[in-house]
């Protein structure tokens, strides 16, 4: 479960910020949180209708909250997606979707166990 987050990522918030850092990190968690289900919604609809600029635009938001939260294993199927979509194929995007999928649960349970912004 550990390598589902670059806990350095995070940290590095803290050391930035100092004394507000922990309320600062658990709010871009908490947001992350709430905002990567939909997201992931949004890109299983785009990749159902194959409507490119749909899934380009959710893929690249997932992609860029997830590695700056230190995700970089989703991230980097994100970008496996946006280059399907800038291709326009959708013929493995299934399988790709999956795998974001199974990645978005590790992720989801590191940043909610682990106590990564101190």
């Amino acid at each position: 479960m550990d390598d589902a987050i670059d806990i350095k990522q995070l940290q590095s918030y803290g050391m930035a910020i100092e004394d507000k850092a922990d309320n600062i990190v658990r709010q871009l968690v908490q947001i992350y949180l709430e905002d990567a289900p939909d997201l992931l919604q949004t890109i299983e609809l785009a990749i159902y209708q194959e409507d490119v600029a749909l899934l380009k635009r959710a893929v690249h938001n997932l992609k860029g909250s997830s590695a700056s939260l230190g995700a970089m294993t989703l991230a980097s199927i994100c970008q496996e997606l946006e280059t399907l979509a800038k291709t326009g194929r959708f013929d493995h995007a299934d399988k790709t979707f999956s795998r974001l999928k199974t990645e978005y649960v590790r992720v989801e349970t590191a940043l909610q166990t682990q106590n990564v912004w101190t």
